[in-house]
């Protein structure tokens, strides 16, 4: 895998915007030498935060819609880091599901911050004047 790969994308807050996304990073991170479940790690985390952010976090009055995404890699770690205006939401404080009792409850959504804090290594956030990022690395080294 390069040390010099690099993607930067402005995503525009619909669903269908989001599932085009989807498709270029995972086709990038492949085509760029990730092995297939790294990539699609880092896909499905994107994936989940974004659309909760589509679907939960309307852009403070006056600011951007766009939701900026990056990915980078510094030496064998990937690096995903997405920005956005809105409320604060910290997803790293928040309780994980316990998930018997959350399938046992007939629930059917809700489990993307569980499933970003298992595929991810590590996770940061970061709220300031209405702009939140989150920054999410895991290694890449080939498995």
């Amino acid at each position: 895998m390069s040390n010099q790969l690099f993607l930067e994308s402005d995503i525009d807050r619909n669903l269908d915007e989001l599932d085009s996304f989807r498709e270029h990073l995972l086709s990038y991170l492949i085509d760029n030498g990730m092995n297939p479940e790294t990539a699609s790690h880092f896909e499905l985390c994107a994936y989940e935060v974004i659309a909760n952010i589509i679907e939960h976090t309307p852009p403070f009055s006056g600011s951007t819609p766009l939701i900026h995404v990056t990915f980078s890699v510094d030496k064998e770690t990937g690096i995903l880091t997405i920005n956005y205006h809105g409320p604060e939401f910290d997803l790293t404080k928040r309780p994980l599901p316990d998930i018997p009792s959350h399938f046992d409850k007939g629930l059917k959504r809700g489990l993307g911050i569980y499933i970003i804090h298992k595929l991810m290594e590590e996770i940061w956030y970061k709220h300031k004047d209405g702009n939140n990022r989150l920054t999410m690395k895991k290694s890449i080294s080939e498995s």
